[in-house]
Order: structure tokens, then C-alpha cells, then sequence
């Protein structure tokens, strides 16, 4: 999977929820490596990616509400904002399609 920049974390602000995707914990982080920020002041986020895919697009991975730890979660919310086309290329490359 392509090397994607980190997203400053008030970038990320303005991104909503785009789709689910199924994929175990280690596999998100053999593709893209270990998580950006861990759980949220509010505790709905334990662990969460944000990527720059360009200038006006960033990309989150993260587990919003899940009932069970990071580890055993296997629902991830996808969130973004910006170039729709960019965000689905990205969810394709992580869930190998």
C-alpha cells in the first residue's frame, strides 16, 4: 500500500463518516502501520489513522462505539472529507480490492 502522510489533527476536523469496512486490528496496522491517536476524551474512538491523500483530502480509519477492544474489533468507520474519488481509492488499497 502506498505511503500515505499523516494528517494534522486539526485537519481532521469537518470529516464525516463515508462507510464500514471488516478488517482485524493487525491487518489495518500491517497495511498502514500502528494507530495515530488512541482513545478520545469522549471514550467512542480507541484508536484512530488520519492521512493526507492531497492538499483538500484527508482520510480517518477509526472504531466509533465499538463494544469490544481495538484488538478483537473488526468494524471500522471510514470518514473523510474532500475528493471523493481519492477516499475511494484509498479503502480499496486497504481492503485489498
Amino acid at each position: 500500500m502506498k505511503n500515505y502522510k499523516q494528517a494534522n489533527s486539526i485537519d481532521i476536523n469537518g470529516t464525516s463518516y463515508k462507510k464500514s469496512v471488516e478488517l482485524f486490528y493487525l491487518t489495518i496496522c500491517k497495511k498502514i502501520g500502528e494507530e495515530h491517536s488512541d482513545e478520545s476524551l469522549d471514550g467512542k474512538v480507541t484508536a484512530e489513522w488520519a492521512f493526507e491523500l492531497s492538499e483538500d483530502t484527508i482520510v480517518t480509519i477509526y472504531d466509533y462505539k465499538s463494544k469490544v477492544s481495538k484488538c478483537e474489533n473488526t468494524v471500522w468507520h471510514i470518514g473523510g472529507k474532500g475528493d471523493h474519488k481519492l477516499i475511494n481509492k484509498f479503502i480499496k488499497e486497504l481492503i485489498g480490492y
